[in-house]
C-alpha cells in the first residue's frame, strides 16, 4: 500500500528519500510553501494534498490546536526516543534523532 505523504520543512531529505524508494508519493513543503509558513498553512496543504503531514514540530501533536475530528491525517515525529527503543532502532535514514 503506498501513501501520500506532506514532509515539513524540519524532516530530513534523506528520510523523504527513503520513503519514495519504498514506493510512497512524497511532496516537499518547500515546493508548495514558504519554508516559514505558518502551522495552519501547512496543515491546510497537506488536506488538500489529500496527504499525511509527516513534521517533527510538537505543535502539530496538540489536539485543542488541532482536533482529530478537523485534522484528518498527520503523523509527527518524535524528536526524542521514547523508552524501551535501542539505539538499532531509529528510522531508516533519518539520523540518530529521528524516531517514530
Amino acid at each position: 500500500m503506498s501513501l501520500r505523504l506532506f514532509m515539513d520543512q524540519c524532516v530530513a531529505r534523506s528520510v523523504a528519500e527513503s520513503l519514495r524508494n519504498a514506493g510512497h508519493a512524497v511532496d516537499l513543503l518547500r515546493t508548495h510553501l514558504p519554508i516559514n509558513a505558518k502551522d495552519p498553512e501547512v496543515i491546510a496543504r497537506a488536506q488538500n494534498l489529500e496527504s499525511v503531514l509527516v513534521s517533527l514540530n510538537g505543535d502539530f501533536a496538540d489536539i485543542i490546536n488541532y482536533p482529530p475530528s478537523k485534522v484528518r491525517r498527520h503523523h509527527r515525529l518524535a524528536s526524542e526516543k521514547p523508552s524501551g527503543i535501542t539505539s538499532r532502532d531509529p528510522l531508516p535514514g533519518a539520523g540518530a534523532n529521528a524516531w517514530l
